[in-house]
């Protein structure tokens, strides 16, 4: 049995290792600023929603009839008058 050995196995220019890995760098630190910077205090009329209007009486109102409209309560009570008071007690 005849066994050779070739040494030359990877010679070849287009095989030569080219290190592509970079050393390792010290990782940075976070050092805070030491300029205080004033704080500005939150206000409504500063705020995104200045221009928000609030819900007053009268759209709770309407809010209220928009959805009694659409609501099926007088499937469930047939009385008018057992009606008239739901519709009281939840208004």
């Amino acid at each position: 049995m005849d066994i050779k050995i070739n040494k030359k196995v990877i010679e070849d220019e287009e095989y030569k290792y080219l290190p592509t890995i970079l050393p390792r760098t010290p990782e940075k630190v976070y050092i805070p600023p030491t300029d205080k910077v004033a704080k500005r205090i939150w206000t409504f009329p500063i705020s995104i929603f200045r221009d928000w209007k609030r819900d007053d009486e009268s759209m709770i109102n309407k809010c209220f009839e928009q959805d009694w409209s659409n609501c099926r309560a007088s499937k469930l009570v047939k009385n008018e008058d057992d009606l008239m008071k739901v519709k009281e007690r939840w208004r």
